[in-house]
This record gives C-alpha cells, sequence and structure tokens, in this order.
C-alpha cells in the first residue's frame, strides 16, 4: 500500500507520448501513457490502447486504500468505466490502481481528462511509497536502524516466517 506523499503526473494535449517525460513511470513495469485519443495503457507491455484491458499488469477500483482493498471490486480501467468516459472519470474522484506484478495498491485522483481525441491530455495525483521508518513497520520482534535511514539499513531480530520486502527508493 502506498500511503506516502502524493504527486501529481499530467500529459498536456498533444504531448509525445513516447517521450519520457509523458509516462508516469510508477514502477519498472507500469508506465501509464495516453495518445492524442483512446485511454491510458502501459508503453512498457502496449503498444497502445486496447479495450478491455489497458493499462495492462493494472486493476482499478473506485474508492481509496483507507476503505480496504478487499472491499473494492476491482477491474481493467476501460471496464471499470463502461458507463462513459472523460468528464465521466472526473465525476468519481476516488480511484485505487493496483500494480499487479509489483503488487502494488495506489490512490489516485484524476484532475484532468480531454475528451473526443482532442489531445489526449489528462493529469492525476497519486500516492507514493510512504518513508520507511519503525512507524511503518507491522513486524513483531524486528529492530531496524538508523531511523531514519540514509545509506544502510540494520535489522536484527528478524523472527518470522511472513514475507517480507525491502525496498530502496
Amino acid at each position: 500500500m502506498w500511503t506516502g506523499p502524493k504527486i501529481t503526473f499530467a500529459k498536456t494535449d498533444y504531448a509525445d507520448w513516447t517521450q519520457e517525460a509523458n509516462q508516469d513511470w510508477i514502477t519498472n513495469n507500469v508506465w501509464i501513457t495516453r495518445k492524442d485519443s483512446e485511454s491510458i495503457y502501459n508503453i512498457t507491455t502496449e503498444n497502445g490502447f486496447q479495450r478491455n484491458i489497458s493499462p495492462e499488469d493494472t486493476e482499478w477500483a473506485f474508492g481509496k486504500i483507507d476503505d480496504g482493498v478487499s472491499n473494492l471490486t476491482f477491474k481493467p480501467f476501460s471496464v471499470l468505466l463502461t458507463d462513459g468516459i472523460g468528464d465521466w472519470i472526473l465525476s468519481h474522484p476516488n480511484y485505487v490502481l493496483h500494480l499487479i506484478t509489483d503488487d502494488i495498491y495506489i490512490d489516485v485522483s484524476f484532475i484532468s481528462w480531454t475528451n473526443g481525441g482532442n489531445g489526449g491530455g489528462f493529469s492525476y495525483e497519486r500516492s507514493t511509497p510512504a518513508p520507511l521508518g519503525i512507524d511503518k513497520i507491522n513486524l513483531k520482534h524486528v529492530t531496524i536502524f538508523p531511523n531514519p535511514v540514509r545509506d544502510m539499513i540494520n535489522i536484527k531480530e528478524l523472527k518470522t516466517n511472513e514475507p517480507y520486502k525491502i525496498i530502496s527508493l
């Protein structure tokens, strides 16, 4: 669950979607962009938008992470939006994006969306990884130091059979 500070991503109308500046590089597996028309897609795995699929390696739900992701219904973005597009996207301000391969959940709120093949502009605000801190660790019997971490992290007394990840951002 990414519950860190929000960032804003924007692609302006008619901006070159093949340029890195016009792609939201969320992880190595998911880079969201949009051509001059149609909907968003994952440029790491797709050449363009595919109805009922795009963005590949993602699924979306209406709501917020705080609603509890197990209580949300996830679908491909275009399937979730079967009743409309454009202004309809903006009328549902809160989405949860699940990055399937990375197994990351992200809060997303769309700010703008250009309709009707008029340039493919869009923008949204999304959550980022939470800063690492002892208060974000849910394991029992673990000591992590120093806090905050600068160059090296030390872990002592890790007594668990639960899987865990340490990610450098």
